[in-house]
């Protein structure tokens, strides 16, 4: 069956390719602009981004805007000398290549980013007008947002939230009594790191929502293993814990919800309070060695309630995202990291390409220089840590 996400893919493609063609052709009676235009729509339109209307408004305007800054970029380097052409054209392809690593709708953004880069350079080389190019792919990315705003795909669901969602579930029930044997958990636990590690869906930017975002997988997976290891027979406050959990289990499923949110600010704060009065005052983390299940469940809450921009009153000492921020910033910029090797890679592939084809007068370069990108690109997402 046709998912109807894909049907409406379709739909946006279709009257975007109509709708230039008109406007080029029989209003403005400008060919030179519609493949262009056509072009730089559909590459916007591909990147089909997730969200309500007001979140995919700022990813289509944001990445259009890159996308025409990209081909002028690429337009105007490609009157420099073919080896300045080609160091202008490998720096950027490499620092989208960067950017890509981050996942999630950047990755898909910097897609169509780089492929303008290329044909902006493509059109440069053949002498093609430079304003008629970008009109062109301002008009292709006007009218792709638009019609990606007016043709919105159904709300979808990744795979790794589902999953996420799912194993929160299996945990609950595990907690209240009448859960799968700790063998399943454990395995379970395996499954969703698996999941995890291997989705193209996980994004891995290193902003405070995106860690928080993984670290819910990721908190989730260790109660799982904690559970399958120690049981659930010994839990303090089960009740509240449960309670928490749930209502951490639902913002993940919908993190749109607003009363959601609150539902889940107003248990944590319970669960933390239950567990002050139990322990007596604070003294850092040791405090809660012999309280594992709850202090996971309390970092689960948070890391939901961050993921969709909100905030659990208290949390500050469990969730130091400042220090993994740049923790993470650090380990994936270092000069050996997977990251920046296939920076390097991306820079030696499209510059020295970019400078054959200016050496060789390849009719369309655009074909290539893409063709090449497209069978590189799949191997970003490995280097993204």
């Amino acid at each position: 069956m046709i998912r109807q996400d894909r049907i409406a893919l379709g739909v946006r493609a279709s009257c975007l390719v109509a709708l230039l063609a008109f406007v080029t052709l029989g209003i403005m009676h400008k060919p030179g602009i519609t493949g262009v235009a056509c072009l730089t729509g559909l590459l916007l339109v591909l990147a089909d981004f997730p969200g309500d209307g007001i979140h995919r408004a700022k990813a289509y305007v944001g990445t259009g805007v890159a996308g025409v800054a990209a081909l002028a970029a690429g337009h105007l380097a490609a009157h420099a000398p073919m080896v300045v052409f080609a160091v202008i054209i490998g720096l950027l392809a490499a620092g989208l290549f960067v950017l890509r690593g981050f996942g999630g709708a950047v990755a898909a953004g910097t897609s169509a980013v780089t492929s303008d880069l290329l044909v902006g350079a493509s059109l440069g080389l053949h002498r093609s007008s430079f304003w008629q190019a970008v009109t062109g792919a301002v008009l292709g990315m006007a009218v792709a947002a638009g019609g990606a705003l007016l043709v919105a795909s159904p709300p979808r669901r990744t795979e790794l939230q589902t999953a996420t969602v799912h194993a929160l579930g299996r945990c609950v029930a595990a907690l209240s009594g009448g859960g799968p044997s700790d063998a399943a958990i454990g395995r379970d636990s395996e499954q969703l790191i698996s999941l995890f590690m291997n989705s193209s869906d996980r994004t891995a930017s290193p902003s405070r929502a995106a860690v928080a975002s993984s670290a819910v997988v990721t908190s989730t997976a260790r109660l799982m293993e904690f559970i399958a290891d120690h049981g659930t027979r010994q839990v303090p406050l089960r009740d509240a814990v449960v309670a928490c959990l749930s209502a951490a289990k639902r913002v993940v499923d919908h993190p749109r919800d607003q009363s959601a949110a609150e539902h889940l600010e107003h248990q944590a704060r319970q669960l933390q309070g239950d567990l002050d009065a139990r322990i007596g005052p604070r003294q850092g983390d040791d405090g809660y060695r012999g309280d594992a299940i709850v202090l996971t469940v309390l970092q689960i809450a948070d890391y939901a309630a961050t993921a969709r921009g909100s905030h659990v009153p208290g949390s500050s000492r469990r969730t130091t995202f400042d220090s993994e921020l740049w923790s993470q910033l650090k380990t994936r910029l270092r000069p050996d990291a997977p990251l920046m090797n296939n920076a390097l890679a991306a820079f030696v592939l499209f510059g020295t390409l970019s400078l054959l084809v200016s050496i060789i007068h390849v009719p369309h370069p655009q074909w290539l220089l893409m063709g090449a990108m497209s069978s590189f690109y799949p191997y970003a997402r490995r280097s993204a840590f």
